[in-house]
């Protein structure tokens, strides 16, 4: 998979758009060049306008409701492990990375031209058939990173890449079946339960029991909205004892059954958005 995906597209009306809570297995950023969106990410609610960027890392949920037309936005998605693949810097991405409580998602560049003009060059460079595009692409997004950090510090965490939390992460990822206590986990690091917790929440964001769960949240909804798999089946694999802890968990997070968002992302799917 490339680094950098990207679409534009334009609503005109609220009935053209239906609202689903959805996930991106990697960091969108949203520019509503006009018009006005309320959407919620996981727990928080924004008011998205003309010329505001929306950052939502790996596995945050979200939904949008177009309330201003029309709406027309630019929405990016990014690979943060492919950038660090090309050697950028992990402080730099860690914008694109899971966000500690109270982070703030919205960005308002009404002030600053210069991003909102990068915004779109990224966009038209990735959709182009010019030679060398995604290199292209992927310079002009390593100046929006900088421009970013310039204006709006604060969002970016100083840290350097944990090896083993990044490695703890991936073991709760592949482990959601058989996610061991925690405190097993932290003998397999050689710490103290407590230090463990810490650890994976400054590298996360989240502690380990909640990141399990959001990832178990993640992955139902990626086979509701892919597969044929039955609830049931879906339960299991996702790491629920039955359906019926599955289905208030689901409806506990997303506000809809699991029936409900299957429907919801069938109908979006017909529709051929993108």
């Amino acid at each position: 998979m490339e680094c950098f995906n990207s679409y534009r597209n334009v609503t005109n009306c609220a009935r053209e758009y239906d609202t689903v809570f959805h996930i991106h297995n990697c960091c969108e950023f949203l520019y509503v060049s006009d018009g006005e969106i309320i959407t919620k990410v996981v727990d928080k609610t924004y008011r998205v306008q003309g010329g505001q960027l929306l950052i939502t890392c790996r596995l945050e949920g979200h939904s949008i409701k177009p309330v201003g037309f029309p709406y027309k936005r630019i929405a990016m998605f990014i690979e943060s492990e492919m950038l660090h693949s090309k050697g950028v810097s992990p402080h730099i991405t860690s914008i694109l990375e899971h966000h500690p409580e109270g982070w703030n998602h919205l960005f308002d560049l009404n002030q600053y031209p210069e991003i909102k003009d990068l915004m779109e060059k990224i966009h038209n460079e990735i959709v182009s058939n010019n030679p060398l595009s995604q290199e292209m692409s992927g310079a002009l997004f390593y100046q929006l990173l900088i421009q970013l950090y310039r204006y709006f510090p604060d969002r970016f965490v100083n840290k350097k890449k944990d090896v083993q939390m990044e490695e703890a992460k991936k073991y709760i990822e592949e482990h959601l079946t058989d996610f061991p206590l925690v405190q097993n986990m932290s003998k397999m690091y050689y710490m103290t339960t407590t230090r463990f917790i810490e650890r994976f929440k400054k590298h996360t964001g989240y502690t380990p029991h909640k990141y399990y769960n959001i990832c178990r949240m993640a992955k139902a909804r990626y086979l509701l909205s892919t597969g044929e798999d039955t609830q049931v089946e879906i339960a299991e694999k996702s790491g629920f004892l039955d359906l019926n802890s599955f289905v208030r968990a689901f409806r506990s997070t997303m506000g809809i059954t699991p029936g409900k968002f299957r429907e919801n992302m069938e109908n979006d799917q017909k529709t051929n958005r993108p």
